[in-house]
């Protein structure tokens, strides 16, 4: 692993980050979701001739979290294609959600933004994969919440 010091160039920090990077391995699969429910995404490694390896991320910072996932009703239940958009006092953060993405590894279903300290979560916008739109007012930062789209009238 490798860090950006204050005049541009990287150094190794494999033995700082722990125990696991001091060594090579071969890996075949990765996968990313807050396993510990702190708002920062966790690993997960599979190897060969080894047992997968869960990295925890306990990185401490000032920022604040928002997870979201979406179960579709209307469109396709993993909610693939939808739009989701989080708006801030000083801005907005977009996120899609796709399929697969990783090789012999499935990721968490939940999407995740980080909200830089001092801004304020204002609402959260959601555009489903069918066209319908929905709009959060009461999101909260810090939280993870699960959506259902609700059903089409038709």
């Amino acid at each position: 692993i490798a860090l950006e010091n204050i005049e541009g160039r990287f150094a190794k920090v494999n033995k700082s980050v722990g125990e696991y990077f001091t060594s090579a391995h071969k890996g075949r699969g990765m996968a990313s979701g807050d396993l510990d429910n702190d708002g920062d995404l966790d690993l997960i490694y599979s190897h060969i001739n080894q047992r997968c390896s869960v990295l925890i991320n306990e990185t401490e910072n000032d920022n604040q979290w928002f997870s979201i996932k979406l179960i579709g009703q209307a469109s396709n239940r993993a909610a693939v294609g939808a739009r989701i958009t989080l708006i801030t006092n000083e801005g907005q953060q977009v996120r899609q959600i796709k399929g697969g993405g990783s090789y012999a590894s499935s990721h968490d279903a939940r999407t995740y933004f980080g909200i830089p300290a001092g801004q304020t979560l204002e609402q959260v916008l959601i555009h489903w994969p069918n066209g319908d739109q929905q709009t959060i007012e009461s999101a909260q930062p810090n939280s993870a919440v699960t959506i259902i789209q609700p059903k089409s009238a038709s």
